[in-house]
């Protein structure tokens, strides 16, 4: 049964058969803060919205400004284990009839961030991106890099309309202006029945 709430000595409360229950004491701020860091890691590590739109399988066309008619490629993304990134699978035809594959694994992390491992020729490397401009149909991440042996930023923005993914890659060589050097259009493949 439960008492009327009254205050006891100072620092606690009687209540519940006239226990007495010392609310702040270090121990119990030590026992809250532990039972909520699960929590607070989970919501710092969320995939973004617009993160969803990889998840799936796509077909499409490759192009640069250098070469316009492109190359096929194709994207299959799918969430990790742990539920903060994807796996994605590239493939790429190069315009001399070999395949360039790589996997990139992604994972979101605090303050925007996203580590992303990219393993190419059985070689991994770590890249920290950071994604900004979020909405659930567009994302963008950015990221300092070189390009041609000079500083740059890199963006690649990630754009979805139905049936179809957009991934822009641009630079940015320290004069404020976005170079396009390579764009993805990408199809949905068609599911099997």
């Amino acid at each position: 049964m439960i008492s009327k709430c009254r205050c006891g000595p100072e620092g606690t409360t009687t209540f519940l058969c006239g226990m007495n229950v010392r609310f702040l004491t270090p121990a119990f701020l030590l026992l809250a803060c532990a039972a909520l860091l699960p929590y607070a890691s989970l919501a710092q590590s969320a995939v973004p919205d617009w993160m969803y739109m990889l998840e799936g399988s796509y077909t499409g066309n490759a192009t640069r400004p250098e070469d316009p008619a492109g190359n096929p490629v194709s994207l299959s993304g799918k969430r990790n284990g742990k539920e903060d990134g994807f796996v994605l699978q590239w493939l790429e035809q190069r315009s001399d009839g070999s395949v360039r594959e790589h996997l990139e694994m992604w994972k979101t992390g605090t303050d925007n961030r996203v580590e992303v491992t990219v393993i190419e020729d059985s070689k991994p490397r770590t890249e920290t991106w950071f994604h900004s401009s979020s909405a659930a149909s567009k994302g963008t991440l950015a990221r300092g890099s070189e390009w041609q042996g000079r500083p740059a930023l890199l963006r690649r923005t990630f754009e979805r309309t139905p049936g179809a993914l957009r991934c822009t890659e641009s630079i940015n060589l320290g004069d404020g202006a976005w170079t396009i050097v390579r764009v993805l259009t990408l199809n949905e493949a068609a599911k099997a029945p």
